[in-house]
């Protein structure tokens, strides 16, 4: 996603009808929102964690997100892909964990990580997670 889509994804969850409103709620001026969405100005920290937590999810999600839409080189947009990705991934396992034993399965600590024993495999995209089948 870029700026612009997190913005518009900002405007929907919060249920807002314009820029205006969206610059209001995140305490940035209507100018600005139109700066971002343009791309004369790139989002800052600040305002790449008030756009997290509108959409309750990770900063570092957004900032690889919207750094991988204005990378310059193929080598950081793929970066910055792997790592909205990785972001994305980091609280699968703990999910499935969770599922499995709502479902009665059993569950174990491997370094830190809840790790799913019944053989349930998290959805990835490119990498891999280890669940143990013993």
């Amino acid at each position: 996603m870029n700026t612009s889509a997190y913005l518009d994804a900002v405007k929907e969850r919060l249920n807002l009808q314009s820029d205006y409103a969206l610059a209001a709620k995140l305490e940035e001026s209507r100018s600005r929102i139109s700066n971002y969405r343009t791309g004369r100005t790139e989002m800052d920290g600040d305002l790449i964690q008030k756009v997290a937590s509108a959409l309750g999810i990770d900063p570092i999600i957004v900032l690889a997100d919207v750094s991988a839409s204005r990378a310059s080189t193929g080598f950081e947009r793929d970066a910055f892909k792997r790592l909205a990705i990785i972001a994305r991934a980091q609280k699968r396992p703990t999910a499935v964990a969770a599922a499995v034993r709502s479902e009665g399965g059993k569950t174990s600590r491997r370094k830190g990580r809840m790790v799913a024993k019944d053989g349930i495999e998290p959805p990835t995209r490119g990498f891999s997670i280890p669940c143990s089948t013993d």
